[in-house]
């Protein structure tokens, strides 16, 4: 299988941590990926999974109250966002039986 051409697709990083986005930043620009929407709030997820059809949505499972898994839950069941396969790559500080089971 050839490399994938990830350089124009638009991948937005959802994380309440500003030093987070710039690392996530540098290793992504690393992989050939080069349109990165970078948001700290969580009406940024929800604003952009009901504008856009993503391949890919980068967040930290640190949102309060317990927003990480109810956005899983929301978008898997299609009651959140245009895609509910869409490749969700989560950030978790400190993985919990809660956030992994």
């Amino acid at each position: 299988m050839g490399a994938r051409d990830f350089s124009c697709a638009d991948i937005p990083i959802a994380d309440i941590y500003l030093n987070t986005h710039q690392s996530v930043r540098n290793i992504s620009y690393n992989h050939g990926l080069r349109e990165l929407l970078l948001g700290t709030k969580i009406e940024f997820i929800k604003g952009i999974l009901d504008k856009s059809m993503l391949d890919f949505l980068i967040y930290l499972s640190g949102f309060p109250n317990g927003f990480f898994v109810e956005c899983v839950r929301l978008v898997r069941q299609g009651k959140e966002g245009q895609n509910p396969f869409v490749h969700l790559i989560t950030l978790v500080e400190e993985p919990t039986p809660e956030l992994v089971g």
